[in-house]
């Protein structure tokens, strides 16, 4: 065990950390603040072309909603009252400031998977793996990724969130780990069952109801405590900025546990640099129009994801747990208490569901993921098969069993394909910046040929090629 946490304090406190804030600031200079220009540009583009989903493709509106529901997972609940109880109100700032920075690094990503993106058995596919091979040339790394995608989202994130689903249950119900584990399973198993169409309707259908009621929840709680929301404010920006120790609740917080913790939760929660929001974005159909627009969608997913959810249950969490409590709680006990403050008993009811249908939702959102990577590797289906019961494996593992020496392992192959995803975005962007000029021009009603903005050697992704 401390061998494995050497090699994951090595990979995201002294390495991933900096390359993800780096590869943030060397974007958003190179795109002259895109994320700023084109800030809501991708809602737009969903409300005025997100259904174009074919039988070979989903529609923009459903690889926003299945990225968003791998995004926003129990991470956005849990993650952010711990990066809070450990990093203080000011860790919510730097959270801000770290998705600002990867709202490039998004569009980057999905760009390419755009880009890049290829004819699997009749099915679209894109992401990391197919830009790397035929961006780069190196299908081997491409495959490196994939094993690590499937190793981290595909199976280990996946028991973790049934972890999640598991204990709060447990904790609301009383219920026997085992029973859970199995009717968990049984229900996944059953939408494993239907295709990607399926389960991206199934997606579409969760996420924006269980997000709109959450925030819905939020800002109830904001607007009964309109005074006390401006202090929430003001603690937040001081523990932010102060070098000095800064008490709030009578826990001391120093700058530089805010900085890690927000910075950490927020790119574990908004995911922008992993690769992961970028294999649904690859499997989109966009019928002539510019990749760059799949780019814009997904960067509003990271707006969604981190400025909405996340900042939501930064108010709940700041509006109503007391401070005093012992500083052991998870982050599941950390909601439920502090639901239980605004709500009373129903509290710890509305938190629990909260949890399950997000943590859910990720699990579908994961799997599609991995499945996308599988392909990747090989198509036979005695291989979908063995993922399939390896996932519904670790889901019942997950809600039986502590998994501190698996998460470690997660985190250690996520850091290792979001290096990999990060080396190869810097080297490809170039061409993101020719997509992104011919949108600007497009949109000045000065339209240049598509083969003087891209290049000769590529064609916009109507003209998809089979991968072999």
């Amino acid at each position: 065990m401390a061998v494995l946490q050497l090699i994951h304090d090595m990979l995201w406190d002294n390495i991933l950390i900096f390359l993800l804030v780096g590869t943030g600031l060397f974007f958003t200079l190179k795109f002259k603040f895109v994320q700023l220009r084109y800030f809501l540009k991708g809602f737009k583009i969903l409300l005025n072309n997100g259904n174009d989903a074919t039988d070979s493709s989903v529609s923009s509106w459903q690889s926003f909603w299945i990225a968003s529901a791998a995004r926003i997972g129990t991470g956005n609940i849990v993650g952010v009252a711990m990066a809070i109880m450990l990093g203080g109100p000011g860790a919510v700032f730097w959270m801000w400031l770290l998705a600002a920075l990867n709202m490039p690094i998004a569009l980057v990503e999905s760009t390419l998977a755009q880009i890049y993106q290829r004819k699997v058995d009749g099915q679209l596919k894109g992401g990391p793996a197919f830009y790397i091979q035929h961006g780069l040339g190196q299908k081997w790394l491409g495959q490196l990724f994939s094993i690590m995608l499937i190793l981290s989202f595909g199976l280990t994130f996946i028991s973790v969130q049934a972890n999640a689903i598991s204990t709060a249950l447990q904790t609301q119900f009383a219920l026997n780990a085992s029973s859970i584990a199995l009717g968990l399973a049984l229900l996944v198993c059953v939408i494993l069952c239907t295709n990607l169409h399926g389960m991206a309707r199934i997606t579409t259908l969760i996420t924006p109801v269980m997000a709109s009621l959450y925030l819905a929840v939020a800002i109830f709680i904001m607007l009964s405590h309109p005074a006390a929301m401006l202090n929430v404010i003001q603690q937040i920006f001081e523990t932010a900025f102060h070098f000095e120790q800064a008490v709030a609740g009578g826990v001391a917080y120093g700058v530089t546990q805010a900085m890690m913790q927000g910075a950490q939760k927020g790119l574990f929660s908004n995911e922008a640099g992993m690769g992961s929001a970028a294999n649904i974005a690859g499997s989109v159909d966009m019928r002539g129009r510019n990749p760059i627009e799949q780019g814009f969608i997904q960067m509003s997913g990271v707006v969604l994801d981190t400025f909405v959810i996340c900042t939501a249950t930064a108010a709940i969490v700041l509006l109503g747990y007391d401070f005093s409590q012992p500083m052991e709680l998870t982050g599941i006990e950390i909601m439920q208490l502090t639901m239980h403050q605004h709500f009373g008993d129903i509290g710890h009811l509305m938190m629990t569901f909260a949890v399950c249908f997000f943590g859910f939702s990720t699990i579908l959102g994961n799997y599609i993921y991995a499945e996308n990577n599988l392909a990747f590797l090989s198509t036979q289906k005695k291989y979908l098969l063995a993922l399939k019961v390896a996932i519904l494996v670790m889901i019942c593992a997950g809600a039986v069993l502590e998994l501190n020496t698996v998460w470690m392992l997660a985190f250690i192959t996520l850091g290792v394909m979001t290096f990999i995803n990060l080396v190869a975005i810097l080297r490809l962007s170039p061409k993101v910046v020719q997509y992104l000029k011919q949108y600007e021009r497009d949109n000045k009603k000065q339209p240049t040929p598509v083969s003087e903005a891209v290049g000769e050697t590529e064609t916009m992704p109507q003209d998809v090629k089979t991968c072999s």
